[in-house]
């Protein structure tokens, strides 16, 4: 038992650190890297066989999507992905904004602004996402 818990931490572990890895290519622009992680990050949820873990995919995908500037496709997975997530929200939000949506994008930037959360994701959107639902009211 307390072995299978063990091996559990390390795979939930082994699949955060693939999403980072993949994080962090999209971010430098190596998008063929990215998408090959978040694959190798398809493989582990699938092998765990956990459909709950399809969230953090999909969140993923639409962050890696974004970075790239694929809009259409970012709003795909982001809309399939956690939407207790202020940090995809507000993502989700900027890519309904360039792709030509902004009621859509407001009505994101409103409900991140408006909630009510710690955490690191929440700090790193909600200031952005207040003065984007200020710029919208003028």
């Amino acid at each position: 038992m307390a072995s299978d818990l063990r091996q559990s931490f390390k795979d939930t572990f082994a699949k955060g650190a693939t999403a980072q890895e993949a994080l962090i290519a999209a971010k430098k622009g190596n998008f063929e890297t990215a998408l090959a992680k978040a694959d190798e990050q398809l493989a582990m949820i699938q092998a765990d066989n956990n459909p709950n873990e399809m969230e953090d995919h999909h969140d993923l995908l639409g962050l890696i999507h974004f970075e790239k500037g694929d809009h259409a496709k970012a709003i795909e997975h982001l809309n399939q992905g956690d939407q207790e997530d202020p940090y995809i929200l507000y993502h989700l939000a900027v890519a309904e904004s360039k792709a030509g949506d902004p009621a859509k994008a407001d009505e994101l930037f409103s409900k991140v602004a408006d909630m009510n959360q710690n955490g690191l994701g929440y700090a790193f959107v909600r200031s952005k996402a207040i003065n984007a639902k200020k710029m919208s009211v003028k």
